[in-house]
């Protein structure tokens, strides 16, 4: 009983002290990539929220990328980073989805470096049962990784409008 007793407590121990060495890496992740503005990110990744801290567009950018490398590597941010947030256009304007939970869900999601680019690409895809226009969204950070500049590609280039009209289901 009594050695029962001692391995859980060595257990308890064992935990609490990797929850303080994890918190002390992810301050120092914070620190370095958002320096003044290290409490703010941390409290983004801690509780995996969007990152904003009053950031201007560049520092925002820069931010959010540094964290998501140091969390997940530099290969993470080759498969999706806060930059592709302009493919969340695709969103836009589709007739089946009126209050633009897709297009709100893919601007969010690009904005939490504490989601890795497969959790990032799965809730996107994920946003609506039927979702025709994440094979657009696949294909704007295809031609994007490829070198287009996406902001300048029509939805056309990328998509077919058939998939942003209403669809109609049969009764």
């Amino acid at each position: 009983m009594r050695a029962c007793l001692s391995w859980t407590v060595f257990f308890i121990l064992l935990i609490e002290s990797f929850g303080e060495l994890q918190y002390s890496v992810l301050n120092k992740i914070a620190k370095s990539c958002c320096g003044d503005s290290r409490a703010c990110c941390l409290d983004t990744i801690m509780f995996n929220k969007s990152l904003n801290c009053s950031f201007g567009f560049h520092r925002l950018r820069h931010a959010a990328k540094c964290l998501q490398e140091k969390l997940y590597g530099a290969t993470d941010t080759e498969k999706l980073q806060i930059l592709d947030i302009k493919c969340c256009h695709v969103f836009m304007e589709d007739e089946n989805d009126q209050e633009d939970i897709c297009l709100r869900t893919c601007m969010e999601v690009m904005k939490r470096p504490s989601f890795d680019a497969a959790q990032k690409n799965e809730m996107v895809k994920k946003c609506a049962l039927i979702n025709p226009l994440y094979g657009c969204f696949s294909r704007c950070i295809d031609k994007s990784r490829k070198g287009h500049n996406t902001g300048k590609l029509f939805f056309d280039d990328y998509c077919q409008r058939s998939h942003l009209r209403k669809r109609q289901y049969d009764d």
